[in-house]
């Protein structure tokens, strides 16, 4: 009966013998019930028993009462080294908690801030805290696959430039959060690259980035020979501001602001006939400058770019793309030409798997609401361990937290 009650309240390996309740605990007295222990210094079984005594373990809570369990610890001679040890007990840690309580208490920090985590295991907001920082978590690469596709991005942690980087794992069926960099810089992504094993460099076949240079930097110092891929989004992106650039020009100049802003934005398949009849009415207004219709046209023949059936094709009609804005004048489409230029390899590797980086921008918006939920970070390593719990199974941090 006694091991059944040790299985209900999952207190395997230990035997209950007394249970006692009062109106807001539940006490359950409990020993090993081996009679003997291996040396933690020599390994050899020890009979001898030299010392006992009671450790109260917080055990976490049943519905509206605490859960404690009066533990009988001993103390072993150990014939073969000559000193004593503390028989070690499975599922308690050194926190004066069973890794039950531990884990209920990881888990409402994935989803809460520390202070509601301390109020509702009754914990101080300082132990909570201690029990973040003491998780030591290293990145799996036995389980990220034998060819390795990874995603790079900077969020933002606190204020608009105290920003940390996103690594996560693009690979089809192995995508997920690896970790957070602790800041943006170009040296810290190198660092992390450098550190890496030879055997998990050799399966790292790309990078995605957004057309930041200093990733694109770093990647090259720290992984060099890697393929490297710009975001098909930002490649868009960077096309639709150069239309807004030069549409505040040209609007600008002519005085009237008519209401084109959506239709310009809206991708040409699915404009309506009223926004149809606002395009060709503004290029009539605009002939005499073009600039602002061949930066919308520009912008659609990149979306039609990624739609290519492979980078043969997609390189003939980059080529295209290059030969239209060859004779520019208007400076943003001067300057999307040369970017364009510059990232030429890195956009047109994006054919050779069709990597995105769409599910890092995922992870951003599910770290957005991690943020709110734990009314924001000052500390960095608390923030990535805070974030990493969001994203991972508590089983995998309470191995690594130190006991």
């Amino acid at each position: 009966m006694t091991n059944d009650i040790a299985e209900i309240f999952s207190l395997q390996g230990l035997r209950v013998t007394v249970i006692t309740t009062t109106d807001t605990t539940i006490t359950l007295k409990a020993k090993s019930p081996r009679r003997t222990a291996d040396c933690t210094r020599c390994g050899a079984r020890a009979h001898r028993i030299h010392q006992r005594r009671r450790r109260i373990v917080n055990h976490g809570q049943l519905n509206d009462k605490r859960i404690m369990v009066s533990l009988a610890v001993r103390r072993f001679l150990c014939k073969g080294c000559g000193r004593t040890f503390t028989e070690q007990l499975p599922g308690i840690n050194r926190r004066l908690s069973t890794d039950r309580c531990l884990t209920r208490q990881l888990q409402d920090a994935a989803t809460t801030s520390i202070k509601g985590t301390a109020e509702r295991h009754d914990k101080a907001w300082a132990s909570v805290a201690g029990l973040l920082d003491d998780i030591r978590y290293d990145i799996p690469w036995h389980k990220q696959g034998r060819r390795i596709s990874l995603g790079i991005d900077e969020h933002s942690l606190k204020r608009r430039r105290q920003m940390v980087t996103t690594v996560t794992n693009l690979t089809r069926g192995r995508r997920g959060l690896l970790t957070i960099l602790p800041n943006d810089k170009k040296e810290t992504i190198v660092k992390f690259f450098k550190q890496l094993p030879d055997a998990v460099k050799a399966r790292i076949t790309e990078v995605c980035i957004d057309m930041r240079m200093s990733f694109r930097v770093a990647i090259e110092a720290g992984l060099p020979g890697v393929n490297i891929v710009a975001d098909p989004f930002h490649v868009v992106q960077l096309a639709g501001r150069a239309v807004e650039a030069v549409r505040e020009v040209v609007l600008g100049n002519l005085g009237r602001q008519p209401h084109v802003t959506l239709a310009l934005r809206t991708p040409q398949e699915k404009l309506t006939a009223e926004e149809r009849t606002k395009l060709a009415q503004l290029w009539e207004m605009t002939a005499p400058w073009p600039a602002l219709k061949i930066a919308w046209q520009v912008k659609e023949k990149i979306r039609d770019l990624y739609h290519s059936r492979n980078r043969q094709s997609a390189a003939h009609k980059f080529a295209l793309i290059l030969a239209y804005l060859d004779g520019a004048d208007a400076r943003p489409l001067r300057v999307l030409h040369g970017t364009l230029v510059r990232w030429q390899e890195q956009i047109l590797n994006h054919f050779d798997h069709r990597t995105t980086n769409g599910f890092t921008e995922g992870c951003h918006t599910k770290i957005k609401m991690l943020k709110r939920l734990s009314y924001g970070f000052r500390n960095r390593a608390r923030y990535r361990t805070k974030i990493l719990l969001g994203f991972h199974p508590v089983s995998e941090f309470i191995s690594t937290t130190t006991n």
